[in-house]
């Protein structure tokens, strides 16, 4: 058996601290548990690797085909998965054991794994698929299409470019032993009708034909193996390439050994063909030698054939178990196990060439047991990989030197011993994940176990894996983390495929548990404005704003209320929280009813509480409280009197009250109103204290007052609240303040005098009046007639008809003077009828001027 070439590429690169050790060091220990190993059922985070690697064996204990695998170069492995779906199927029998062949398709990072089975009662090919980096497992499939008892057994594996996989075996369905060969295009899911590639039988007599061969996929994706043939006298190394698989026989009968078994082979970047093989002395004696062989023309011809040499420090060593791998840069490493020396120690070698000529020998020494069926593969910064067990039990080791010093041995079983033919192998690139949180620490669950983050996974590309997170993750009481979301949008638990590296992040917010609720209960509150009437228990982001309301409660009457009184925090009836613990709000509300205290009548003080008020008031006051009322028993204001007469619910002007339900108080007072009577002349009666709603009068003792000479004072009538004109007023209703004004005229004396006859006039007078006097032109008296002469004393004037303004009291003359006899007319008499002569002339002469004009139009 053997790794593709191909595959080489895909191994995982070691870490750069990987403790080696020197081929001259002492690494011989007795017991395994003296050996260092993984750590068994190890299932958790891995440092950063591109690459993965693992081991296909064969459990004799078991009967199972096991695989397990390590994303940190081989440091820690994996759990074991059995391949074969029905345990304990891979038996074997004598020299036929199911010993494993492996193959990766390496554009999908398939693996493939073979091996001999039993499930049908006779030794069949079974092979299985992983597409998932060996995590699970395809139903397995039967390879060879003979249905009969004949026993086929030493499959190997290749894949080719185009994900072809191609399959050759030992199988002895004539009787004789043959190599047959198949292939799936399909995954493995069914196979190819089966071809017959050797051209001659080895006698079925033959009991062990070595215990592998090889198969590989040359230039072109045409399968090349090399075999175990024993059509002539002994056994030879054959080779057949498709698709004619014309055989070749590759032992040119150089070897002091006759008899050639268990072929390994390796193709290079041009094609050149390397085999390798070991030399012994009989079809069933173990290993003397290996020897080897290359061609250069597709295995139409062989060079020379050599033995390898030897490296064990003591010597006389025997060599077994030939295995060529191919590096990156197109150098075959070549392996083969040293045992029996005359220390009694065993190891392995290993050599190099590019050409056919090989370089020094290396030398690894074993861990103290017999060393068997190894296997090497060649990682693509150079590391070499190597596997084998000793007393059946595995060891895993590596160089990162071509061979000088090696890591120390780890052993990937889960359950050591049992094992043979533990094959090494690269699987596909890894991704590096990191499962962190946000805020880190916090427990994450991947694939089923729990681990506090962040922790870093290698898992192989393309893989699927389960993660998640535990929400809500108390933190302490009334405390907690509620998970948000995860970084990649995924759910709480989801899986993830590791198709690159990524940073998985699951993000959660701290919160804390707040209760919000009343006293008494089942009051109305708001929070962030959804109103609520029961406590309410809330999980409230950390630092994150909320608001409190404590709003006037729906059920409130116009006299009744529950009115908010604190919020158990010290602050505002509506405030924002914004919590960093938990926290337990309560509203307190308190039971408020009205007190509605006034005076009547309106506007009088009174206190409730020592505090004054002058109009009527409404107060919420809580039930059960005293409070103390007081109404100043004597008021007053202007033109008004008010004397306490008594609070409506019977209490003294001064007294607590109990409150208990909505209630109102009136004190009540006896008012008076005073009546001012004024007049500005004579004695005016009727002003003083009257109570309200009375009747008053407003009186004069007399409506005529003397003032000096010539002037009186006369009562004109009431003004103000008062009416009329008698000395004594009309009734005036005291509702309130009011006055009466006693109205007065000034008049004054105009005495009129005349010299002769008497002239009208003389009387008293309102001030300010215009009095108009007329005095004859002519009067007669005494048998003469006088003439008016003018007027004299306060007024002075020749005019016989004058006015007079009063502006105080006057006295003015009438003068005369004498105007002859009655008989004798005067000659102002006898001027004015003549002038009353002419003007009667005249108007006749216009007139009758007038009357001929319109004769003569």
């Amino acid at each position: 058996m053997k790794f593709l070439p191909f595959l080489l590429i895909a191994v995982l690169i070691a870490s750069a601290g990987s403790a080696l050790y020197a081929p001259g060091a002492s690494t011989s220990l007795s017991a395994k548990a003296a050996r260092p190993v993984a750590a068994l059922g190890h299932s958790g985070p891995v440092p950063q690797t591109p690459w993965t690697v693992f081991d296909v064996w064969w459990d004799f204990g078991s009967n199972d085909i096991l695989y397990d695998i390590s994303a940190d170069g081989g440091s820690t492995w994996g759990t074991d998965v059995r391949i074969n779906d029905q345990a304990g199927s891979a038996s074997g029998s004598g020299w036929q054991i199911p010993l494993p062949a492996v193959a990766v398709d390496r554009s999908t990072w398939t693996i493939y794994v073979s091996w001999m089975d039993r499930r049908n009662g006779n030794f069949d090919i079974y092979a299985s698929a992983s597409t998932d980096g060996g995590a699970t497992w395809s139903a397995n499939k039967r390879v060879n299409d003979d249905t009969g008892i004949a026993m086929q057994w030493m499959v190997d594996l290749a894949v080719d470019s185009h994900g072809t996989v191609h399959a050759a075996w030992e199988d002895k369905r004539n009787g004789n032993l043959n190599i047959f060969y198949s292939n799936s295009t399909d995954g493995g899911a069914t196979w190819s009708a089966n071809v017959k590639i050797s051209s001659q039988d080895t006698p079925g007599s033959y009991n062990r034909p070595g215990d592998y061969f090889a198969l590989e996929v040359g230039p072109n994706d045409q399968p090349y193996v090399v075999w175990t043939d024993g059509r002539g006298a002994d056994f030879d190394i054959y080779f057949a390439r498709g698709p004619d698989y014309a055989n070749v026989d590759i032992i040119d009968g150089t070897s002091p050994f006759k008899w050639q078994v268990e072929p390994t082979m390796v193709i290079n970047r041009s094609g050149t063909i390397f085999v390798g093989w070991k030399e012994t002395t009989d079809p069933e004696a173990a290993g003397r030698r290996v020897g080897a062989s290359y061609s250069t023309d597709h295995g139409a011809t062989w060079a020379s054939n050599i033995l390898m040499n030897q490296s064990h420090p003591t010597g006389g060593c025997s060599n077994s178990d030939p295995w060529m791998a191919l590096t990156p840069n197109d150098v075959v490493q070549y392996a083969y196990l040293e045992y029996n020396c005359n220390d009694g120690s065993n190891g392995l070698d290993l050599a190099n060439t590019t050409d056919g000529t090989w370089g020094a020998v290396h030398y690894v020494r074993g861990a103290g047991g017999l060393t068997d069926k190894d296997s090497i593969i060649v990682a693509p910064t150079g590391r070499i990989y190597a596997a084998w067990d000793e007393g059946n039990v595995m060891e895993v080791t590596w160089t990162d030197d071509g061979g000088t010093t090696w890591a120390p041995f780890k052993d990937p079983d889960d359950s050591p011993g049992g094992v043979l033919g533990a094959i090494i192998q690269v699987g596909g690139p890894v991704a590096t994940v990191t499962v962190d949180t946000s805020p880190t620490g916090l427990p994450v669950t991947v694939d089923g176990v729990t681990s506090t983050s962040p922790v870093v996974y290698a898992w192989p590309l393309g893989t699927t894996h389960t993660v998640g997170v535990s929400s809500p993750i108390p933190i302490a009481p009334g405390s907690r983390y509620l998970w948000l979301s995860w970084s990649d949008g995924g759910a709480i638990t989801h899986d993830v495929i590791a198709d690159a590296d990524l940073n998985l992040t699951a993000r959660f917010v701290k919160q804390h548990q707040v209760s919000v609720g009343t006293l008494p209960v089942n009051r109305t509150f708001l929070v962030d404005n959804v109103s609520m009437s029961t406590r309410t228990t809330f999980w409230w982001d950390n630092g994150a704003p909320h608001w409190l309301e404590a709003p006037p409660q729906p059920d409130d009457t116009p006299t009744g209320r529950y009115e908010w009184r604190s919020w158990s925090d010290g602050m505002a009836r509506a405030h924002s929280v914004a919590p960093t613990g938990p926290l337990s709000l309560t509203a307190t509300f308190v039971r408020e009813e009205t007190l509605g205290i006034g005076t009547s009548p309106e506007g009088l003080r009174f206190y409730v509480d020592d505090v004054e008020y002058s109009s009527s008031q409404t107060f919420w006051f809580e039930t059960g409280s005293s409070h103390f009322v007081f109404a100043p028993p004597s008021q007053s204001a202007p033109g008004a009197r008010y004397t306490f007469s008594n609070w409506s619910d019977g209490g003294p002007y001064a007294h607590e009250i109990l409150f208990s339900s909505a209630m109102t108080l009136e004190a009540t007072f006896r008012t008076e109103f005073y009546l001012t009577v004024t007049s500005p002349y004579g004695e005016a009666g009727g002003s003083g204290w009257y109570e309200a709603g009375t009747t008053a009068f407003a009186s004069l003792r007399s409506t005529t007052v003397p003032g000096p000479t010539g002037v009186r004072y006369v009562f004109v009538g009431w003004t103000g609240d008062a009416g009329g004109a008698g000395s004594m007023s009309s009734g005036i209703v005291m509702d309130g303040p009011k006055t009466a004004n006693a109205t007065w005229r000034t008049e004054y004396f105009l005495q009129v005098d005349s010299d002769v006859g008497t002239v009208d006039g003389t009387g008293w007078y309102p001030a300010g009046q215009t009095v108009r006097l007329s005095a004859p032109v002519e009067v007669t008296g005494s048998g003469s007639v006088y003439r008016f002469a003018g007027w004299t004393g306060s007024v002075t004037s020749a005019e016989a008809t004058i006015t007079i303004s009063m502006s105080g009291p006057m006295t003015v003359r009438a003068t005369w003077e004498p105007a002859g006899d009655i008989g004798t007319l005067s000659s102002s008499s006898a001027v004015v009828i003549g002038l009353a002569v002419l003007v009667v002339v005249l108007a006749a002469f216009v007139g009758r001027l007038a009357w001929r004009r319109r004769r003569r139009s």
